[in-house]
């Protein structure tokens, strides 16, 4: 009924055209979808040069870190400002659960993985 009225007032050049598109084919509202919070984050470091430190890292970080140990430390920490991530989007970026981050460089290879 409403487009027949919306298609009237067109005929009679009360609305223009794109006007009347828009009334007759609203776009539909789409929920935003809520981001599950994380809880852990796995994080493994392998530095090539050093087997022994990548082993005393293996070590520590054997068993996932909550992340409210990880939010602690970065909030103390200075970042730099011309870092690439600034401290509140790395924060954004660790409360987000199934993040997988992967660096490969030629001296170390790290893996950081938000569960």
């Amino acid at each position: 009924m409403e487009q027949i009225k919306t298609l009237n007032k067109v005929y009679k050049s009360e609305i223009d055209v794109l006007d009347a598109y828009k009334a007759i084919y609203k776009p539909k509202d789409v929920p935003k979808h809520r981001l599950k919070k994380s809880h852990f984050i796995s994080i493994r470091i392998k530095i090539k040069d050093h087997p022994g430190v990548s082993m005393f890292i293996r070590l520590l970080t054997l068993l996932p870190l909550p992340t409210f140990i990880v939010k602690f430390f970065i909030k103390r920490s200075k970042m730099q400002p011309n870092d690439f991530l600034s401290q509140d989007e790395i924060l954004e970026l660790i409360s987000v659960k199934n993040i997988f981050v992967e660096v490969i460089t030629s001296d170390a290879y790290i893996k950081i993985k938000t569960i």
